[in-house]
């Protein structure tokens, strides 16, 4: 303080080098606030290195795309099916159509090498009791296609949830409903569901989805008494609520081996549910099986037997 107060001179020295000492300092102390420190990644950075983490902890998947075709054999697009019953009767079926509500893709089981399994019989009755060696899917699916009468089946990675309404005498054309990602492994079976459509059901057909909700099969048309060739027709509707699991071998539709190998993340396989509507169908039913379930239930039956995966024509 004496030496301020003697030299005024020097105390204005003083306090001009304090001053540019000061602005000197607020300028490094902006430089060290706007630069990060090298150290700490930034925000961007940071998140992008979070998601390839992640990434790269996911369980590697195929791609398995679900859907339906058909074959007319014997009848012509749009129907009907003529038919001439035992005793005489004419008939014609002007109306087919199928609701198809699950299909699931199984592994071969161990020890089962390249030879699909055959555990479950074609046309599986949902409501019979487990046999040993049936597959776990059987009880489930009868738990849940039973219980609520038609709740769907939830969908998973190796099966496909949803019910859809095929008419079966529209001309034949590939139709895909949706695609699962099943893991990365062969495959020797499929299983096709068919229950009972509910209101959410999906509906490509004209029909209404009211007048298939409840139904499995439904055939529509007409009959004419024999000997009376100018008697009126007569129209009928004979309906299916059955529940069934059918087994179908997984082939693989571009090749046609079985099983089917999806042994890579690109690994991808278009699976049609195929099936040949024919009027042998129909062979050997009463005029009267048309008047109730029966018609509609022998028919589901045989047709069952058909089911199969679509294999691509190879030049």
């Amino acid at each position: 303080m004496a030496f301020i107060v003697a030299y005024p001179m020097s105390k204005t020295n003083l306090s001009y080098q304090g001053v540019a000492a000061f602005c000197a300092m607020s300028l490094l102390l902006i430089a060290c606030e706007q630069q990060p420190n090298p150290a700490e990644p930034n925000a961007d950075e940071a998140l992008k290195a979070r998601l390839e983490a992640a990434a790269s902890k996911r369980t590697k998947r195929a791609s398995m795309s679900f859907g339906f075709i058909h074959k007319l054999d014997g009848i012509p697009d749009g129907g009907p099916v003529a038919l001439e019953l035992g005793d005489g009767t004419k008939v014609e079926v002007q109306q087919a159509y199928l609701v198809v509500s699950a299909i699931e893709a199984h592994l071969c089981e161990p020890g089962a090498g390249d030879t699909p399994t055959q555990n479950a019989p074609q046309g599986a009755d949902l409501g019979a009791p487990a046999k040993p060696g049936i597959p776990k899917l059987l009880g489930h699916l009868s738990d849940w296609l039973i219980a609520p009468a038609y709740a769907h089946v939830p969908s998973s990675a190796t099966r496909l949830g949803t019910p859809f309404v095929e008419d079966l005498l529209a001309p034949g054309q590939a139709r895909i409903i949706d695609e699962i990602a099943p893991p990365m492994a062969t495959y020797c079976t499929l299983y096709a569901v068919v229950a009972p459509a509910d209101d959410d059901v999906v509906n490509l057909t004209n029909l209404a989805t009211a007048e298939i909700e409840g139904k499995t099969l439904l055939l529509r048309g007409r009959y004419r008494l024999a000997a009376d060739d100018e008697a009126e027709w007569q129209a009928f509707e004979s309906a299916s609520e059955a529940r069934d699991i059918i087994q179908v071998d997984a082939v693989d539709p571009q090749t046609g081996a079985s099983p089917l190998n999806l042994d890579s993340a690109n690994a991808s396989r278009m699976m049609l549910l195929d099936k040949r509507v024919s009027p042998d169908l129909f062979e050997g039913l009463a005029r009267e099986d048309f008047d109730g379930a029966a018609a509609a239930d022998q028919v589901l039956k045989r047709l069952e037997a058909r089911f199969k995966i679509y294999q691509y024509e190879r030049k």
